[in-house]
């Protein structure tokens, strides 16, 4: 191996290093904890080395976002099969998309959240493209031809989100929620995309 790749290999490694400080920083202070300097004392680098690898703080949470909207849309599109009925996949796209919110609960809020101060979130998190695709895929409809066939889609998209961001909210906040009752209204909500 070459310096030049040895070089890039260990400006990858400082780089994981920073972004897995950051999100260690945030699972267990929380966001507003999070500081450059913090970062490099949590890894034992000077601050300045942070700064070679990103702007500010913000571009830290707005890459690992990233990285939690990838590892979401890999985990749907994993089970993904086209042949599968409309229930089938959105019984994927809900069960990975309530692990990930489950097993991520800090990244899971802060990709829903970091979000709020992009100009064009499409743009800032192109993965979200693929996920839209995914669900509208899973409510029956990347046929659908038309304004009025893409409007309707649009609002089961908006509707789809809306009910399972409510459901992860609230077990954020009521904790006691009984996990069986989760899975009903789960099934529920399944249903009722799917009629």
């Amino acid at each position: 191996m070459g310096i030049r790749e040895r070089k890039e290999r260990t400006k990858l490694k400082v780089r994981e290093d920073i972004l897995h400080a950051a999100l260690t920083i945030v699972k267990t202070e929380g966001v507003q904890a999070l500081s450059m300097r913090k970062i490099a004392d949590s890894i034992e680098y000077a601050v300045p080395i942070i700064y070679e690898h990103f702007e500010n703080k913000d571009a830290i949470l707005i890459e690992l976002c990233r990285q939690g909207y990838a590892t979401m849309v890999k985990q749907i599109a994993h089970n993904h099969k086209e042949d599968a009925s409309p229930r089938a996949r959105l019984e994927n796209i809900v069960k990975a998309m309530w692990g990930f919110a489950t097993k991520e609960p800090e990244l899971y809020q802060l990709m829903y959240s970091v979000g709020l101060g992009c100009n064009n979130v499409q743009q800032t998190f192109p993965e979200l493209v693929t996920f839209r695709q995914l669900v509208w895929e899973g409510i029956g409809g990347l046929d659908a031809k038309g304004k009025k066939a893409t409007d309707q889609l649009q609002c089961r998209y908006l509707s789809f989100i809306s009910m399972l961001h409510g459901l992860v909210s609230t077990n954020y906040f009521l904790k006691d929620i009984d996990p069986a009752t989760n899975k009903k209204v789960l099934k529920d909500f399944i249903d009722n995309m799917v009629h």
